[in-house]
């Protein structure tokens, strides 16, 4: 089997969760006999990083964030009424290229990540097409407008409505559509009544068995996110501005995140010598494994936060809000320890600090939930039935 993989961003290196779960979607196919290649829009403007042995992979068009953030892409959204999503997957650079590479290849199926890359899909190419939505984008949109300020308020209503009814239009077209989370999925089916509509959790790969982790005494609190989608800044705000004032003095605080927009570098440099910046990490796995536990202060946002599947895998403690654990099996005292209020997470740090057995107890259910729900071991069935499902549907090239 050939499968053509289009993802809104090169995958290699692994450096955000999108990333990593595509990555893994490719070493999935790839272990299993499926003949894959990526198409992928550049992660910037130097050379792309190699892919895995066995793996072709090409990039096309220019960095998503060139696509999202122009100023006519905006205005064409806002005036224009064209859906949002549409600025990359509209763009006749990204389309044409695909079109070139569904006519020299005879691809058996399509992975397509996401409603913003959807859009360059050949026609020919949508019968066999699985859609792997990543979020429920209007949902998510919706936060990030009720976040904003007046302005965004304003024109958020008409913004969020074409791209809902543009998210509907996927889903129905689609071969398979495939959501992260049971919470996700019956969004889209009331989205799209009808529509093939299944669920792949994110995942990961669990290759070796979990050495003790015992903190360190100067292990700190980590916020690890990449820093250039708008949820994780408006977590890192929320976590600079209110939570850190609220946590004993004496506890260690680190951020660590890739792609830093001038926004989160000015909510780092206020936060002062209180938080030490590690910028991009090398591996973020030796990070995790550093920390007291990983902090993931979400208040908007869709899909399910692979960080704290990482995090259980690897024998890391989590503390979350509820939306940052929205979709995962875990359970809060067992698995990870919700918090809202800055004075939650003061107090669930400490907690973790002073209680050795609590900490242990936490790593161990972690790292069983992770194994049992969420390895790409027993994942991956699931998305191989949905690839093979749509294989050979419609014309072809």
């Amino acid at each position: 089997m050939r499968v053509l993989c289009v993802f809104n961003k090169y995958p290699w290196p692994v450096n955000s969760g999108d990333a990593v779960r595509n990555a893994a979607i490719v070493s999935y196919l790839q272990r299993n006999g499926v003949e894959t290649h990526v198409a992928a829009l550049p992660q910037g403007t130097g050379a792309p990083a190699p892919a895995p042995a066995g793996v072709t992979a090409t990039t096309v068009g220019r960095p998503v964030g060139d696509y999202l953030g122009a100023t006519t892409s905006r205005a064409r959204t806002v005036v224009a009424g064209r859906p949002y999503q549409l600025a990359v997957g509209g763009q006749p650079e990204v389309r044409r290229a695909l079109a070139e590479l569904w006519g020299a290849h005879d691809f058996d199926a399509v992975l397509v990540a996401s409603t913003y890359s959807f859009g360059a899909v050949p026609e020919a190419a949508l019968p066999r097409t699985v859609l792997d939505t990543h979020n429920v984008e209007h949902l998510r949109l919706g936060h990030v407008f009720e976040q904003g300020g007046r302005a965004m308020r304003l024109v958020g209503p008409r913004v969020i409505e074409r791209a809902r009814r543009y998210e509907a239009e996927c889903v129905e077209r689609a071969g398979v559509s495939i959501a992260c989370s049971e919470v996700d999925g019956r969004a889209l089916r009331e989205l799209a009544p009808g529509a093939d509509v299944r669920v792949v959790p994110n995942g990961v790969w669990i290759d070796a068995p979990l050495d003790d982790v015992e903190a360190a005494a100067d292990a700190p609190l980590l916020f690890l996110a990449s820093l250039d989608y708008s949820a994780n800044i408006d977590a890192l705000q929320f976590f600079l501005e209110e939570i850190v004032p609220a946590l004993p003095a004496d506890l260690p605080v680190a951020v660590a995140g890739s792609n830093a927009r001038p926004q989160a570098l000015e909510l780092l440099e206020a936060a002062g010598s209180r938080v030490t910046f590690l910028g991009e990490v090398d591996d973020p796995a030796v990070t995790r494994r550093s920390a007291l536990a990983l902090v993931v202060p979400l208040r908007q946002g869709s899909g399910t936060r692979l960080k704290i599947i990482e995090a259980w895998a690897e024998g890391v403690p989590v503390i979350s809000t509820a939306k940052g654990s929205e979709g995962l099996a875990g359970t809060h005292g067992q698995h990870l320890l919700e918090a809202e209020t800055p004075a939650d997470f003061a107090a669930a740090a400490t907690r973790l600090r002073e209680e050795p057995g609590l900490r242990r107890s936490l790593v161990r259910a972690g790292r069983a939930l992770a194994e049992e729900q969420y390895s790409w071991q027993s994942l991956g069935a699931e998305l191989r039935r949905a690839v093979d499902d749509v294989a050979g549907r419609g014309p072809g090239r």
